[in-house]
């Protein structure tokens, strides 16, 4: 092997990462709305592995054979060792000259996702404005709205009350609330625009567990003495989709005559990034509840934590 198959030898194996790791990452993260801003990051990473190969391999052609008597036993090792020094220097530049947040994927990703930061602000949106069903008093303490731009892409959640899955005995009046309240996002979306956020499936799934409390504390008829049966099955489902149908009849009401506030809340939530539980006390109290909407009082709010709404 001559010197110069050597030292070919690093910057192959830096370039054979590079593409790997890039395959793996558009794999994962492309998705609708961000394609562009993957591509374009995938580009960015692939050229910081060449750059990087090209100086693993002039250090190893050109300066290795001067310091060194066996540049054989050096020249793979010290390659690579260069090629990811090289590597981490490129990283932090391109941090410093790119929009904020990390290379790999993350910084150019917003700058060409409007539309669905939109789709996913209308989201929010939808979820934020039915807290309108709680006295301004008795909000959540760290109520905010907020999209984030994170390695995965664009997201977005509320951050509210914690789960009735973590509370003992949570009045009917709360569980039929959050129920509305999971379902709003995704319903805000589909009637206003005529889209869903991708995100609006984990929402459908925290329902199906929500209604579930909601139907054994006897607001509607649930079979559990029956469930195995194929009768009871039947019947379980059929309470299931009278309570979606209930839910999706009362939620379009509501965003209906609110679609102006839902159209602002979103706006400035796109604009923004993030709107403060001020901000987000101020939109609340403009929205119109409407006659069909939960009452909840302090003492179906009356617990401590939180969690996010996505």
């Amino acid at each position: 092997m001559t010197l110069d198959h050597a030292a070919f030898i690093a910057p192959a194996i830096l370039l054979t990462i590079g593409v790997i790791q890039t395959t793996l990452h558009v794999r994962r993260f492309s998705a609708p709305g961000k394609r562009i801003g993957v591509t374009l990051a995938s580009m960015v990473t692939l050229l910081q592995f060449f750059l990087a190969s090209l100086v693993s391999y002039w250090v190893a052609l050109l300066l290795i054979p001067q310091i060194w008597q066996r540049p054989y036993l050096a020249i793979i090792p010290l390659g690579l060792c260069l090629g990811f020094a090289s590597i981490a220097i490129l990283q932090a530049v391109a941090k410093k000259a790119l929009p904020k947040g990390n290379i790999y994927f993350q910084s150019m990703v917003p700058v060409f996702s409007q539309e669905h930061r939109k789709v996913i602000a209308l989201h929010e949106a939808g979820h934020l404005l039915l807290h309108c069903s709680i006295p301004t008093d008795h909000l959540p303490k760290r109520l905010i709205a907020r999209i984030t731009n994170g390695i995965s892409g664009i997201a977005g959640y509320v951050q509210t009350f914690p789960s009735s899955k973590h509370q003992i005995f949570p009045s009917k009046e709360y569980l039929e609330w959050e129920c509305l309240m999971l379902l709003a996002g995704d319903l805000a979306t589909q009637a206003l625009i005529g889209k869903r956020y991708t995100g609006a499936s984990a929402d459908i799934d925290a329902w199906y567990q929500t209604a579930t409390s909601l139907l054994a504390n006897g607001l509607t008829p649930f079979p559990w003495t029956s469930s195995r049966s194929n009768e009871g099955a039947s019947i379980r489902w059929e309470s299931y989709q009278s309570l979606l149908a209930e839910h999706r009849a009362v939620l379009q009401d509501f965003i209906l005559a609110n679609r102006a506030l839902i159209f602002k809340t979103a706006d400035l939530l796109q604009t923004t990034g993030v709107l403060s539980r001020v901000q987000c006390v101020s939109l609340i109290k403009q929205a119109q509840r409407g006659d069909h909407l939960p009452r909840l009082t302090a003492e179906d709010v009356n617990f401590k934590g939180w969690r996010k709404i996505k």
